[in-house]
């Protein structure tokens, strides 16, 4: 699983990983771009290795994942100050998009889930040139792409307070900056093949394997639905909709869930 957007990535990749661990599985999660080091409530463990290439040897042996574990991996871990003038905080920095695909094909992990994409926070966002890094994909093993977007977004001015690359997000989905984010503005971001949709069933597919159309899936999530104010549920229905049935010619994505994933977690435990 690849999560790109904004307003929830990690909090869906914990409660995800949570989900498959509780049924036994052995869960991997990562980043392809930095993620902030998982608290250790949401995480098992944390292996650190070196980034040549080479396959990580702390999932050998001994050392090899077990049963209903969570464990977090990236290539190193390093201190980062606050822009906002706030506590230092842990960045992991990223694997490279082929190991996801080994680390499946050996056995190692049963499911993967990685962060694609950086939003700086935000709940809403458009992908630069260089985004997303989608991990590779096969037949066998299928990547699914879940883009989120936080609904507190919605009915906020298009600005750099709201949205990561307000420019490129007014490009594609016709709202100026500044202008209030209305349903389908936000739909034609998360639907475009230059947005949330993009390089899904391209780049992201294994070239030395056979590929059949459903290599790769895409699925949308709103989270937040707990901070949204009750004025603006029609207008969350309205959104849900547009998503489903298209906009502007996009075609629509049937897998849509809307959610308050914050609320699956507590600081102090793990459930």
């Amino acid at each position: 699983v690849a999560l790109v957007g904004g307003g929830g990535k990690t909090s869906t990749m914990y409660v995800l990983a949570r989900f498959w661990a509780a049924q036994g599985l052995r869960v991997c999660i990562a980043t392809t771009t930095r993620i902030e080091q998982p608290p250790a409530y949401a995480i098992d463990r944390l292996c650190l290795f070196d980034r040549d290439g080479s396959f990580p040897e702390c999932f050998l042996g001994p050392m090899a994942p077990r049963a209903g574990q969570i464990v977090c991996i990236a290539p190193s871990a390093a201190t980062v100050a606050d822009p906002s003038g706030g506590q230092c905080r842990t960045k992991l920095s990223s694997v490279l998009p082929d190991l996801p695909l080994k680390l499946l094909r050996t056995g190692v992990f049963d499911r993967v889930v990685v962060e694609a994409d950086g939003a700086r926070r935000l709940p809403f966002k458009a992908p630069a040139a260089h985004e997303p890094v989608l991990p590779l994909a096969s037949a066998q093993y299928p990547l699914t792409v879940i883009g989120v977007t936080g609904l507190d977004v919605l009915g906020e001015p298009l600005t750099e307070a709201n949205v990561f690359r307000p420019e490129l997000v007014a490009a594609l989905s016709g709202c100026p900056i500044g202008g209030a984010l209305q349903p389908a503005h936000i739909a034609k971001v998360m639907l475009s093949p230059a947005g949330y949709r993009k390089d899904v069933n391209a780049d992201d597919i294994d070239a030395g394997a056979t590929i059949p159309a459903h290599a790769t899936r895409y699925s949308l999530l709103l989270n937040k639905l707990d901070v949204c104010d009750v004025s603006l549920l029609p207008q969350v229905t309205q959104l849900v909709h547009l998503l489903n049935t298209g906009v502007n010619g996009l075609p629509g994505c049937p897998n849509c869930a809307v959610a308050s994933l914050a609320t699956f977690f507590k600081a102090d435990t793990k459930r």
